[in-house]
């Protein structure tokens, strides 16, 4: 579930931090100060740092993301991508970024995804079966 607004637990490394000590924060980071870390960084940044994670802690430091920041990674991610952090979202993270994408947006995520994990957006989304068909 969605920790974007749990207590950070460990500092982010300053401005101008070397290489080292940015991969020694992330090894060492719970998903929520990754995640407050990433939301303060130029997105397309934020998502190079993202994308270096393993897919499970992907997903985890994605859904503690604030949404306006998810929704606006997602909207700059492939549609395999973006389908790939969603599956390991959980369900109630899943429904909320889809229902903050666009309905062309929310078409192209839902073409990638597993029919059991759209399934799961559509029952708790609260759209309409017809709007999101496959």
């Amino acid at each position: 579930m969605n920790n974007a607004g749990t207590n950070s637990h460990r500092a982010a490394p300053p401005v101008g931090a070397s290489a080292d000590t940015i991969a020694a924060f992330i090894a060492a980071s719970y998903a929520v100060d990754l995640a407050a870390w990433l939301s303060q960084l130029p997105r397309s940044e934020a998502w190079l740092y993202h994308a270096g994670l393993g897919l499970s802690r992907r997903a985890k430091v994605f859904a503690s993301l604030p949404l306006d920041v998810r929704a606006e990674l997602a909207r700059g991610a492939s549609r395999p991508a973006l389908a790939e952090i969603v599956a390991g979202m959980d369900a109630d993270d899943r429904a909320d970024l889809f229902n903050h994408l666009t309905a062309a947006e929310q078409e192209q995520l839902a073409q990638q995804l597993d029919p059991e994990d759209f399934a799961d957006i559509r029952r708790l989304s609260g759209m309409p079966r017809a709007r999101l068909a496959r």
